[in-house]
């Protein structure tokens, strides 16, 4: 485990102090009218500079030298102590500010303070020379440990992962902490919510950093979260609460609010206005369907990810957004429709907004029918953009057309547009001319009947290249296009992705020579007709539900990398076709008779699709197929097996819907590569093959999901190197589960839609070697008997899913190799788990840890589970995370968690 000296994270510390001494500095400006004495200030500033200077050096010395050990954890002290003076002092005029109280008695209890930690640092500053310390050093170190489970009352950072498991066995440990700056949840899906609540029921003045993300047990944020006022960094991402308490707008000292996809959060409070040095305020992924007012009062505020109007006078306006002029990179202006009178839309000043480089205005999905268009038109016109803009997306308009700036090369920064459901407009804006635009995305304009030369440029920019710099073309979901004309030789230089999706009425031809094209996709034009275009680059072809798209001279281009075709033209091609280096084939709605190795392979294919091919034939004996993986659906009517010989090198193997296969295959010849089997619907199977251990020898993952005639396993059916085995609505082979004969396999899934098992296991043999087992969708199950697991000794995971009618176990107890029990949309046992009853209770009270559908309701501690990392002033771990801007406190430059998180 990777660990980072504490140095880092204490540099930022001493940079942040420092910031605040500056003459400029607000906090200097604010204490200008206390009775505290500014001399200690001035004192106090070179000692930080003293002490910073050669902090590095003593990180590095302290592993050998235990004097430089103890000074280093005494200066730190110290550090620590003057960032919390420094905070109070601060919180403590703000708080004085609001409520015009008198500072005097602060002020002398707070001199005191300072003078006596003053005092102390230039004491021990006065030690480095003694300690030989040196300054100019610069490096992290890394070292292992700040691993345990008890936390240090000196702990000042905390990071936990459930790791599958997670306890606090030692609360009052944990509550002796109350220094910690920093908390950290990582990985947190399914922690309890008592460890949330645990947490912020706790006395942690100190705490600047807070972060739940994840945390999908978290209902609800007491009204304590307001105690905490010295928190920079608050991340409620991904969490399940429902609103927030309105004493989080206490936090006065708040810069970072995340909450991303709470997904069930529905309003913020109405006193956000009072989280003055707010920065970064992000709710993507929310139903908050309005803004309390105010928010123009976060003069401080740099990220907004989204500017909602309200209908109701106590919800926020455009006005508000206009006097918010620090706002930089994202926003979304959403809920459009409600402003009335297009005027009103200038106050938002968006032209004045510099720092913005990527905007969304969006209008709510409704009635698109509207009285006035040219309101319509002169809303997003007087909500115009800076000319440095270099991403706009427009979702929802309701005008016809667009406004003339839309289009203009004036915005020659602009890289990315969208364009998506403007269902009133019936013509485009002269987007060719756009001088750096990248990727251009055109979706459900349902008025556009034709698109012509008014797309390309506008009349005054003759000598214009259309779409110069344009590299990826995604037009989708336009009922009402019929034609692509007026398409200039020279448009189109740089494009190297084109995409066309469900254009029914299409039926021009695609533009005649893309020289650079390396990607082309039409998917369900069917009336589109003519030939894929020149383009002596193309890697990727992708033609489905468009049968009247050929090829030139009916050859495949040699460039040719990934070919996916439907219809009986295109894979004629094929038989005259020379490709040396395809790596992916997908073949589909082919309605003609065709045989492999009649159509050719190219023998670099690793990757073969047959779909809706019902003729399709494999010529046994003569065909040496290339392909790893091979999946075959809906096709080959006339085939009762596949031939083993369609690849020897065959790793996985996925059949769908092939109603007349009786076996997956027959041969003589063994196929060693195969690892992977998956069949689905394939009403008339009834055996895997003629000799499983022979023909697979390494098969170790097999599949098999609705397949109502496969036998049961008898010995001998399933090769004795399976390890993971899925089982899925096959109605003869569960009503036989009794007779199955398992080989060593380590975990098995069964699923069941059909009323067939009413107990399990009952009579089933599992194999010993079974590590985790999932039962799934058993409607008709209502009893778990227990007895049927007692020679499971390496059982570690029991999932039970969706099983309404289970309300009973039977027997023993479950095994006690169980470590995890996870139990979700199965209320009659749920509610019997919840309430401990003495039938259920005595079965599955042992197991370290079990899970009500979104709720742990037992965590205990053993010595494999517990997992989570205490990092004090000697250790700062080090995570993967990106740096967290419009945040001056320390800890934010490691907070921006990824969902990656990986410790050990």
């Amino acid at each position: 485990m990777a660990e980072l000296v504490g140095g880092a994270i204490l540099q930022s510390v001493f940079g942040v102090l420092l910031e605040r001494l500056t003459p400029d500095a607000e906090f200097l400006k604010s204490i200008r009218g206390s009775k505290l004495d500014k001399n200690l200030f001035h004192r106090l500033k070179p000692t930080l500079n003293a002490a910073r200077a050669v902090l590095n050096d003593a990180e590095l010395k302290q592993f050998k030298d235990a004097a430089v050990k103890e000074w280093l954890y005494d200066l730190k002290d110290a550090v620590y102590q003057v960032q919390d003076l420094m905070d109070d002092i601060s919180t403590q005029n703000q708080v004085c500010h609001f409520s015009s109280a008198s500072l005097k008695v602060h002020d002398r209890d707070m001199g005191i303070k300072l003078e006596a930690i003053t005092d102390r640092l230039e004491l021990i500053v006065k030690h480095k020379d003694i300690l030989g310390l040196k300054t100019n050093y610069f490096f992290f170190r890394l070292e292992k440990g700040g691993e345990g489970n008890k936390i240090s009352s000196r702990a000042r950072h905390l990071s936990y992962t459930n790791l599958s498991f997670l306890t606090f066995d030692d609360v009052e440990s944990f509550k002796r902490a109350k220094a910690l700056r920093t908390i950290l949840g990582l990985d947190s899906h399914w922690i309890p919510s008592s460890i949330g609540n645990t947490i912020m029921l706790l006395d942690l003045k100190y705490l600047r950093v807070l972060s739940f993300k994840d945390f999908s047990a978290l209902k609800a944020i007491p009204d304590s979260i307001g105690e905490f006022i010295h928190l920079h960094f608050l991340d409620l991402s991904e969490t399940s609460i429902i609103r927030l308490p309105d004493s989080l707008c206490k936090l006065y000292n708040l810069q970072t609010l995340k909450l991303h996809h709470c997904y069930n959060l529905e309003m913020l409070p109405n006193d956000m206005h009072d989280l003055v040095n707010l920065r970064y305020l992000g709710f993507f992924g929310t139903r908050v369907k309005e803004m309390p007012r105010g928010m123009s009062k976060l003069k401080n505020l740099q990220i907004l990810s989204k500017f909602i109007l309200g209908k109701e006078p106590e919800a926020a306006n455009i006005e508000e957004l206009g006097e918010m002029q620090n706002l930089m990179n994202e926003i979304e202006i959403s809920q459009l429709e409600n402003i009335k009178n297009g005027n009103k839309a200038c106050k938002a000043r968006m032209m004045e907004k510099k720092h913005i480089r990527r905007l969304t205005l969006s209008w709510s999905s409704g009635d698109d029918c509207i009285n006035d268009s040219h309101s319509e038109k002169d809303i997003v016109d007087n909500l115009q953009p800076h000319w440095g803009l270099e991403g706009l997306t427009i979702l929802g308009y309701r005008g016809t057309i667009f406004p003339n700036w839309l289009g203009s090369r004036s915005y020659n920064s602009m890289t990315s547009l969208c364009l998506q459901d403007c269902k009133n407009c019936w013509m485009l804006p002269p987007l060719g001319q756009l001088p750096a635009l990248k990727e251009l995305c055109i979706s459900k304009f349902d008025m556009v009947v034709a698109i012509g030369v008014e797309f390309l440029k506008g009349d005054d920019c003759a000598s214009v290249i259309p779409f110069s710099s344009l590299e990826v073309l995604e037009i989708k979901n336009m009922s009402a296009w019929e034609e692509w004309h007026s398409i200039e030789i020279e448009a189109f230089p740089r494009l190297l992705r084109l995409c066309m999706y469900d254009c029914p009425k299409l039926t021009a031809s695609l533009p005649i020579q893309l020289v650079s094209l390396e990607s082309l996709t039409v998917t369900r034009c069917p009336l589109l007709c003519g030939f894929i275009p020149r383009c002596p680059k193309i890697q990727d072809i992708h033609i489905s539900g468009s049968q009247n798209v050929v090829l030139q001279e009916h050859m495949l281009p040699h460039s040719l990398r990934n070919l996916t075709i439907s219809g009986n033209g295109m894979l004629e091609a094929m038989a005259h076709s020379e490709i040396v280096d395809m790596k992916e084939l997908g073949l589909s709605d082919c309605s003609n008779a065709v045989s492999f190795p009649v159509v050719r392979m190219p023998q670099s294919v690793t990757r073969l699709s047959i779909r809706n091919c019902k003729q399709l034939e494999f010529l046994k004996q003569q065909c040496d197929m290339p392909p790893k993986e091979l999946s075959v659906t809906s096709s080959c009517d006339t085939l009762a097996s596949l031939p083993i010989e369609i690849s020897p090198i065959l790793n996985y193997l996925c059949i769908s819907t092939c109603e007349n296969l009786i076996y997956v295959l027959v041969s003589d010849t063994p196929l060693q590569n195969l690892r992977s089997i998956d069949i689905y619907s394939c009403k008339n199977l009834k055996w895997l093959c003629n000799d499983s251990e022979y023909l697979l020898p390494n098969l170790l993952v097999l599949s098999i999901h609705e397949c109502p005639e496969v036998e049961p396993f008898s010995n001998g059916f399933l090769p004795s190197c399976l390890r993971e085995l899925r089982i899925d609505s096959c109605k003869k082979l569960l009503a036989h589960h009794r007779e199955w004969h398992l080989p060593s396999i380590t975990s098995l899934t069964i699923s069941d839609d059909q009323d067939i098992v009413k107990s399990f296991p009952e009579g089933c043999s599992l194999p010993a070697t079974l590590t985790t087992l999932k039962l799934e969708e058993l409607t008709s199950l209502e009893t778990l008997n227990c007895k049927g697991f007692h020679r499971l000794i390496s059982l570690q995971e029991l999932r039970i899913t969706e099983c309404p009618k289970l309300e009973k176990m039977e027997g023993e107890k479950l095994p006690t190799s169980l470590r995890k029990l996870i139990i979700v949309r199965c209320d009659l046992l749920e509610e019997r788990c919840r309430n401990k009853d003495e039938e259920i209770w005595p079965r599955i009270s042992h197991i370290p840890a079990i899970r009500l559908s979104d709720e742990w309701i037992s965590f205990h501690t053993t010595t494999h589970s517990h997992r989570y990392y205490v990092v004090t002033d000697k250790y700062i771990k080090v995570f993967p995370s990106e740096v967290v801007l419009y945040c001056s406190s320390y800890e934010l430059m490691i907070l921006s968690l990824k969902e990656d998180f990986r410790l050990g």
